[in-house]
This record gives C-alpha cells, structure tokens and sequence, in this order.
C-alpha cells in the first residue's frame, strides 16, 4: 500500500485496521479523522503527515519519523512511539493512554492542553517543547529531557525528577504535588505560583530560585537550601524544614503555621509580617532576620537564636522560649496578640442578649 492508496482508504471511511506500513513513505499524508487499529507504522516516514482527530489503538510507530506531524485532537491508547521523531510535531489536545514514549524526540513539540496518563518516558526528549495546560498522569519519567523547557500552568503530580534533566527549565504555575526533587540542583530554578504540595526536596539546593506565591504545605524541605530565594507569600503550612538554610531569604509574609524549622538557618532572612503559629523553631538561627509584624503566636522558640534581629510589634502571645537568645528590639515586640484582646474586649463590652425562657 502506498500513501496515496491509504488516504483514498481513509477517506472512504473504512478503518485502518491490522495494516502493516512498515517502513513506508507516507510524508505529507492527510490521516484526518481515521480509525487505526493494531496497526504498524514502525520505521514509516510520516514527515508532515496529518492525523488530526483521529484514533490510533495498538498501534506501533517505533522509530518512524513523524517530524511536523499533526496529531492535534488525536485520541492514542497502548501505542508505542519508542525512538520515535516528533519533532516540531503538533500534539495540542492529544490524549495519550497507557502508551511509551520511550526514546522518543518531542523537541520543539507544540504538546497545549495535551493529556497523558500512565505513559513511559524514559529518555523522552522534550527540549523546548511547548507545554501550557500540559497533564501528565501516572506517568513514567527516567532521565527525561526537560531543557530549555517552559512548563505553563501544566500538571505533572507524584512525578520523580530526580534523573530528569531541568537545565534552563522554567516552572510557572504548575501543579506538581506529591513529585520528587530530593537532593537536585535546582539553584536559580523558576517555580514561581505553583502548587508543591507534599513534594520531597530533602537535600535540594534552590539558592536563589524563584518560589513566589509557592504552596509548600506538608512539603519535606529537610536540610535544604533556600539561601537567597525570593519566596514572598510562601505557604509552609504543616511542611518540614528541619536543619534546612534560607540565608538572606525573601519571606515576607509567608506562612509557616504547624511547620517544622528546628535547627533551620534563618540568618538575615525577610520574615517581615510571617506567620510562625504553633511552629517548631527550636535550636534555629534567626540572627539579623526582619521579624516586624511577625506573628510567632503558641510558637516554640526554645533554643532559637534571634540576636540583631528586629521585632517592631512582633506577637510572641504564648509562645515557648527556654534558652531563647533575644535581640535588644525583643522591648518592640508583643506578648499579647492585639486582635484576640480586641475581640475579647468587644465581647466583654457587647455580652450576647439573655434568651427569654
């Protein structure tokens, strides 16, 4: 079968089924709207060929070079792409199931709003590759290639990165919860607004990234370094920070409630207005910090280090400070928490109306 026989087929509206095409020229080809079932495309020149919304079940493209092609709104289960070329190939919207990728060439791929769920990708090249409302479910990563990639707004959830290779990689607004950075290099590294939920970065080196607006909760960040990155409004809610270093970091506003910072190094920090209730600091450096506004309500600061730090209406209401080593601006902070005494006040003054019986 040559190409211009399989695009009459197609056309006709007869399935491509059980078809052997391998090896074949079939660059250009118009595939649109077809129905391809267990069949073999390995080896095939798909250059420049169109499959745009079809359906491709079974089928195998192992080694075939598909750079250019239009897969746009194309539906793929149990395919296998292994050492594949799509590169500059079209994918938005595709949905990818159960499939390998393995090998394969994505560079320059355009893969908007696509959709992959339980697909291997090890080795995946996808080096300047578009992602925007990109998800990748239970899939399978293992030195996959990420460079000079922009990942927008995508999701890539319970994902191990720690083989994947993220140099000039950018992070913006994604959600990758439950993921594994432990012990990479991620200094400078962009991941700005997204949702880090229960990731593991113990050991992680993020000196000076950018974690803005993060979402950290119940994130393990032990013995991590965070010197120098900018993390205004980060939530730490619940996370582990033990022993991890944030020297000089940008926190301002941040939320550490519940979270863990015994023995972290907060030197020089920016906690300007952060939120440390109920929070573990034991045994942490905080010297030189700005702690203006901070809020350490029910903290435990016990052994906690915060000389030259500045504490301008600092709350320390309830906190635990055995051993503590205080600034001489401790005198600007307050024991009390000027809004709980407020709201006790009004209700002093403002008593509920007696129930009539």
């Amino acid at each position: 079968m040559n190409r211009d026989e399989l695009e009459a087929l197609i056309q006709s509206g007869e399935d491509g089924k059980d078809l052997d095409l391998r090896g074949l020229d079939l660059a250009g080809a118009d595939l649109s709207g077809g129905v391809f079932e267990n069949t073999d495309f390995s080896g095939a020149d798909l250059s420049g060929a169109t499959f745009r919304e079809s359906m491709l079940n079974k089928c195998r493209f192992v080694g075939a070079n598909l750079t250019g092609a239009v897969l746009q709104l194309t539906m793929l289960a149990d395919a296998d792409f292994t050492d594949a070329v799509l590169r500059q190939a079209v994918l938005a919207a595709v949905k990818v199931g159960r499939s390998k990728l393995d090998r394969a060439d994505l560079g320059g791929a355009d893969l908007t709003i696509g959709n992959f769920a339980q697909v291997s990708l090890e080795g995946t090249r996808f080096t300047g590759a578009l992602f925007d409302r990109t998800a990748f479910l239970e899939c399978t990563l293992k030195e996959t290639d990420f460079r000079q990639t922009t990942l927008r707004q995508s999701t890539l959830m319970k994902v191990d990165f720690t083989t994947c290779l993220l140099d000039g990689t950018v992070f913006d607004m994604n959600l990758l919860a439950e993921s594994r950075f432990v012990g990479m290099n991620l200094a400078q590294k962009r991941f700005a607004r997204s949702v880090l939920m229960e990731c593991d970065f113990t050991g992680a080196d993020l000196t000076g990234a950018d974690l803005t607006q993060c979402n950290f909760k119940g994130a393990n960040l032990t013995s991590a370094r965070l010197d120098g990155a900018q993390v205004e409004r980060g939530l730490f809610v619940e996370a582990n920070l033990a022993r991890a270093t944030a020297r000089g970091a940008r926190l301002r506003q941040a939320l550490f409630v519940k979270a863990v910072l015994d023995g972290a190094d907060l030197a020089r920090a920016d906690l300007y207005q952060a939120i440390f209730h109920d929070a573990s600091v034991k045994g942490a450096t905080v010297t030189g910090a700005e702690l203006t506004y901070a809020d350490f309500s029910r903290a435990d600061l016990s052994g906690a280090d915060l000389r030259e730090s500045t504490m301008f209406r600092a709350i320390l209401a309830g906190v635990r400070a055995d051993r503590t080593l205080w600034p001489l601006s401790r005198a600007t902070a307050l024991d009390y928490d000027p809004e709980l005494q407020r709201a006790a006040e009004w209700r002093r003054t403002h008593p509920l109306p007696q129930q009539r019986g």
